[in-house]
C-alpha cells in the first residue's frame, strides 16, 4: 500500500508539472500574438480584414437564430455553419471587453499550445514542442487565413483533436475518451465543415497507426472511432441542417472545375521560399487574387528540419506518417495540377468541398511536427550532422532551382507588375527584399542550426541556453517578416464600421414602414454607406442582398446574384425584368454616380428614380415595387425554366403578358400537378385537370374570371381586399387577410425546407410562388395567417445530439464504474491472506 500511495504522489506531481507547462506556454503564447497584432489592437481597430468584417464579424456581433429576414430575403442562419450558432467560444468572448480582438488571438493561443502539448507528448523536449507550436501558429497559411477565423478555430480544435488521441493512447480512460468527442464536437461547431473533414480523416489514419504497436488493437480503434462518431453526433445539430442547405445550393452538382476552384497553382511554389515576391502588405500585390503564393510559407528552418526527419535512416512511423501526410496534403493543394485531387473528388463529401489550397493546413501541421521532432532529436543527440547537413543540402538545391526560374522569368514578372502600376519592379537582392530576406534568412538558419547542433552535442549548459535562444529568435523573425506583412495591418477596420451610416438611418424606416428590401448593388464590394452585406444586420436592413458561399440556388437564379451578394457582371437585368419587383426591392444601392439603373428605364414607364447621394452611395426607388405580401387573383401552371423565363421576360409562353400584381407563377411537374415544396408525397392540385398534351400554360382563375385575360389588372376595391403584416419577428410573420373571393397570397420571403403555415389555427401547405417565394391559398372571407419557421432538420439533429450525449454519458458511467469494480478485485486479491 505504501508503494501504491507513493506512486499516485509521483502521478499528481507529474500532473501538476503538465499543468504548469501549459499554463506556461499558453502565457508565452498569448503574449507573443498580443504582439504580433498589437498595429491593429494597439490602435482600437478590429483584427477583421476582408471577409472577417463581411462575415465574421457580421455573425459574431449579429442577432442569432434559426433564421434571420435581413440577408438574401430571408435565409436559414442555423444552418450557415460560419455563423457558428453553437460554438461556445463565440458566446464567451462576446461578453469580454475588447472580446473580438481576444477571440481572434485565442484561435492562434490553444493552436499553438495544443501543438506544443503534443509534441511534449511524443518527443519529451519541452524546447523542441515549444518550437513547433510556434511554427503551425504563425504559418503562412494560418496567419493568412485571419480572415477567416472559423478556419482558424477549426485548426485549432484539429490539433486538440490529435493531443487527445495521443492521450488516449497512452492512456485508455473514459476522461481522454470524453476530451476527443470534446474535440471534435467543437470542431464541427467552430465552423468550417472543410477543415474537419480532412482532419477527421487525416486523424482516422493516425489512429489506426498508432494502434500497430497495441496489445488491444481492436478495442482501442473501437473506441477511437466511436468517439468520433459520437462527435459527430453530439454536432449532429449543425451537420444536417448544413446538409440539408448545401444540397439546395450548387455545391449540391460541384463539377470538378469547380471542385478544384481555388487552387495553388504550380508556378507558386515560389513560395515556400520567397512568399512577398509578387507584393504584400504595404506593397502591391499582383499575383494572383485568389489563392496567394505566401499561403505555403512556414520558415526556412523548418523546411531543414522536416528534410532532415526524411533523410534520417532511423525515423518512426510517427515520422514517416507525418512526411506522407504533408506531401499529399501539399499536392492536393496544387488542385488539378497533380492527379491526387481527380482521386480526392470521387469520395462523397469531400467532393462538395473547394479551395483545395486549405489542405496546406495539413502541410503545414506535418511540417511543424517534423521540425520538432527534427530538434529532439538533434536535443537527444540522436541524428548525425551528416543527416542534417542532407536535408540542408535538399533544401538549398530547390532554393536553388526556384531562384534560377524566378529570375529567368524576370520580364514575365515585370510586365506583371506593370499591369499594376509597379514600374520600377526589380528581382535584384539589393533594390527588393523579397528576394534579397530569403538569401539572409537562409545564411542565418544554416549558421544557427550548426552551432545549435554543436552545443547539443559539447553539453555545456550556457552554450546550449543560448544556442536554444538564438534558434527560437530565428525561427520568430523568419516567420514575422511576413506575417507582420499580413494584409491584416492595413485593412483591419477601425472600431467604428459597427456603426449605423447615414444611409441606414434614413432608408432602413422608410423600407421598414413599406414591408421592402434594400439591395446593395456592389455586394460585398460596397462601401459602408452602401450598406454592406452582411454586415448591415448589424443595423436592421431588410438586405435582399448578402456575402454567401452557400447561396440558394433559385435566388441565385432568380437575381443573378454571386456568392458574394453583388449582381453578376455584365449586368443582365432588363426593364421587363420583373425579379426585383418580386422579392419587394424597394431601394438598391450603388456606387456614388452609378447611373445604369436609370439607363434602363423606358422612357413611357420609368421603374427606378434616383433620389440623393448619401455619402459614397446612391439611392435608387424602385416605383414597381410589389409590397412584401399580396393577393392574386390568378395562378400560372408552369415548369420551373419557363417560370423563370416568365419573370425574367415578363411575357409567357404564349406571349401574353405576365403581371405579377394578378397573377402568381407555381411549378408543374412531368405528371401535370404542382408539388407541395416541403412535402413531396402531399400533392396539391390547383387546377382540376392538366393533361400532358395541354398547353404548357395553364391558367386557373381563383375567383370566376370568365372572358377576361389572364394578365388584365385586377378590378377590386382597396376595402374589399387588405393585407396586413400584424407582427414579425426572425422566425415567424403573422398576417390579416380579407378576401372576397378565393385568392392566393403570396409573401415574398424565400420558401425553405422547415417554414409551415396556419391559417385560421389550421395548417396549410406552402405553394412555392414566383420561383422563390410563400404562397397560401385562402378562401373568401378574414382570416389569420402564421409563416413560422419550424426546420425538421434542426429538430432532427438535436433529437440525434441528445441521443449522443445520453450514450457518452452511459458509456463514460459503465466504464468508470468497470474501472472501480476491477481495482477493488485487485486489491481484495492482493490483502487476501495466504
Amino acid at each position: 500500500m505504501e508503494s501504491s500511495s507513493s506512486s499516485t504522489r509521483l502521478g499528481n506531481g507529474k500532473s501538476l508539472k503538465e499543468v504548469r507547462y501549459f499554463l506556461l506556454n499558453t502565457s508565452i503564447f498569448f503574449v507573443l500574438f498580443l504582439a504580433l497584432f498589437s498595429p491593429v489592437v494597439l490602435s482600437g481597430r478590429l483584427i477583421a480584414p476582408e471577409d472577417g468584417l463581411d462575415q465574421n464579424l457580421a455573425f459574431f456581433y449579429g442577432t442569432r437564430d434559426l433564421w434571420t429576414p435581413l440577408i438574401m430575403s430571408g435565409y436559414p442562419l442555423l444552418a450557415d455553419p460560419q455563423a457558428q450558432f453553437f460554438y461556445p467560444l463565440s458566446y464567451l468572448f462576446l461578453l469580454l471587453p475588447a472580446g473580438w480582438n481576444l477571440y481572434i488571438l485565442s484561435g492562434y493561443v490553444i493552436s499553438a499550445s495544443a501543438l506544443a502539448q503534443y509534441l511534449k507528448l511524443i518527443t519529451g523536449s519541452a524546447y523542441s514542442a515549444f518550437i513547433g507550436g510556434l511554427i503551425f501558429s504563425m504559418s503562412g497559411y494560418l496567419i493568412s487565413e485571419v480572415n477567416h477565423i472559423h478556419v482558424v478555430h477549426c485548426a485549432c480544435w484539429t490539433v486538440c483533436l490529435l493531443l487527445a488521441i495521443e492521450c488516449f493512447t497512452r492512456k485508455t480512460n473514459p476522461l481522454n475518451f470524453a476530451f476527443m468527442i470534446f474535440c471534435v464536437t467543437m470542431g464541427v461547431f467552430a465552423g468550417h465543415m472543410q477543415t474537419m473533414a480532412y482532419s477527421i480523416a487525416m486523424l482516422g489514419i493516425y489512429a489506426i497507426l498508432r494502434s500497430a504497436n497495441l496489445d488491444k488493437k481492436v478495442r482501442y480503434l473501437c473506441l477511437c472511432f466511436a468517439a468520433i462518431i459520437l462527435g459527430l453526433g453530439l454536432a449532429a445539430m449543425q451537420i444536417i441542417p448544413t446538409f440539408e442547405l448545401t444540397r439546395l445550393t450548387d455545391r449540391a452538382s460541384f463539377s470538378f472545375s469547380d471542385f478544384c476552384s481555388y487552387s495553388m497553382h504550380p508556378l507558386e511554389l515560389f513560395g515556400i521560399f520567397m512568399p512577398l515576391l509578387l507584393g504584400g502588405g504595404d506593397v502591391t500585390y499582383f499575383g494572383n487574387f485568389l489563392c496567394r503564393p505566401y499561403l505555403m510559407y512556414s520558415g526556412l528552418a523548418t523546411l531543414i528540419l522536416s528534410a532532415s526527419i526524411a533523410a534520417h535512416s532511423k525515423r518512426t512511423l510517427v515520422g514517416t506518417f507525418w512526411l506522407v501526410i504533408g506531401s499529399v496534403a501539399f499536392l492536393l493543394s496544387l488542385g488539378d495540377g497533380t492527379p491526387l485531387a481527380s482521386i480526392l473528388y470521387k469520395f462523397p463529401v469531400f467532393n462538395s468541398f473547394r479551395a483545395l489550397y486549405r489542405c496546406l493546413s495539413l502541410s503545414s501541421l506535418s511540417l511543424a511536427v517534423l521540425a520538432g521532432m527534427a530538434l529532439a532529436l538533434i536535443e537527444s543527440k540522436s541524428i548525425r550532422l551528416k543527416t542534417l547537413a542532407l536535408g540542408w543540402f535538399n533544401v538549398l538545391l530547390l532554393f536553388l532551382m526556384f531562384t534560377y526560374l524566378i529570375f529567368s522569368s524576370a520580364e514575365l514578372l515585370k510586365k506583371q507588375a506593370s499591369v499594376f502600376g509597379i514600374h520600377n519592379f526589380s528581382l535584384s537582392p539589393l533594390a527588393n527584399w523579397s528576394t534579397a530576406a530569403p538569401c539572409i534568412i537562409l545564411l542565418l538558419t544554416t549558421l544557427i542550426l550548426l552551432s545549435f547542433y554543436k552545443a547539443m552535442e559539447a553539453g555545456n549548459s550556457k552554450a546550449k541556453f543560448a544556442a536554444k535562444l538564438s534558434l527560437a529568435m530565428l525561427v520568430l523573425a523568419d516567420l514575422s517578416s511576413y506575417a507582420l506583412q499580413g494584409q491584416w495591418r492595413s485593412s483591419s477596420p477601425s472600431a467604428e464600421v459597427l456603426r449605423q451610416p447615414s444611409t441606414a438611418e434614413k432608408y432602413v424606416p422608410k423600407a421598414l414602414a413599406s414591408h421592402g428590401r434594400i439591395l446593395t448593388v456592389r455586394g460585398r464590394s460596397a462601401s459602408l454607406d452602401e450598406l454592406k452585406p452582411n454586415l448591415c444586420r448589424l443595423w436592421n436592413v431588410p438586405s435582399a442582398s448578402g456575402y454567401e458561399p452557400l447561396i440558394l440556388q433559385r435566388y441565385k437564379e432568380l437575381l443573378n446574384m454571386t456568392e458574394g451578394g453583388f449582381l453578376a457582371v455584365p449586368w443582365t437585368y432588363e426593364q421587363a425584368d420583373r425579379s426585383f419587383e418580386l422579392m419587394s426591392i424597394k431601394y438598391a444601392l450603388t456606387e456614388k454616380g452609378d447611373s445604369r439603373l436609370e439607363k434602363l428605364n423606358n422612357p413611357m414607364a420609368p421603374k427606378w428614380i434616383h433620389i440623393e447621394d448619401k455619402g459614397t452611395a446612391s439611392v435608387h426607388e424602385n416605383l414597381f415595387c410589389l409590397p412584401r405580401c399580396f393577393l392574386v387573383r390568378e395562378v400560372a401552371i408552369l415548369p420551373k425554366k419557363q417560370v423563370l423565363q416568365t419573370i425574367k421576360t415578363s411575357k409567357f409562353p404564349d406571349n401574353s403578358l405576365f403581371d405579377p400584381r394578378t397573377t402568381a407563377l407555381v411549378e408543374q411537374v412531368e405528371d401535370g400537378t404542382c408539388v407541395n415544396y416541403l412535402q413531396n408525397d402531399d400533392i396539391l392540385m390547383l387546377a382540376d385537370t392538366v393533361k400532358e398534351n395541354q398547353c404548357s400554360l395553364a391558367m386557373l382563375a381563383l375567383p370566376n374570371n370568365e372572358g377576361k385575360e389572364h394578365n388584365a389588372p385586377a378590378q377590386i376595391s382597396a376595402e374589399a381586399e387588405q393585407v396586413e403584416i400584424v407582427s414579425e419577428g426572425n422566425c415567424q410573420v403573422d398576417i390579416r387577410t380579407k378576401c372576397i373571393k378565393p385568392r392566393l397570397l403570396v409573401l415574398t420571403d424565400i420558401l425553405y425546407p422547415g417554414w409551415e403555415a396556419v391559417v385560421d389555427q389550421k395548417p396549410q401547405p406552402i405553394i412555392r410562388s414566383n420561383y422563390v417565394a410563400r404562397g397560401v391559398v385562402l378562401q373568401e372571407g378574414t382570416h389569420d395567417v402564421t409563416f413560422r419557421y419550424r426546420p425538421g432538420s434542426f429538430y432532427l439533429g438535436l433529437i440525434i445530439s441528445i441521443l449522443s450525449g445520453l450514450s457518452i454519458i452511459s458509456i463514460c458511467f459503465f466504464w468508470l464504474m468497470h474501472r472501480k469494480s476491477t481495482a477493488e478485485n485487485s486489491i481484495s486479491a492482493e490483502t487476501k491472506p495466504c
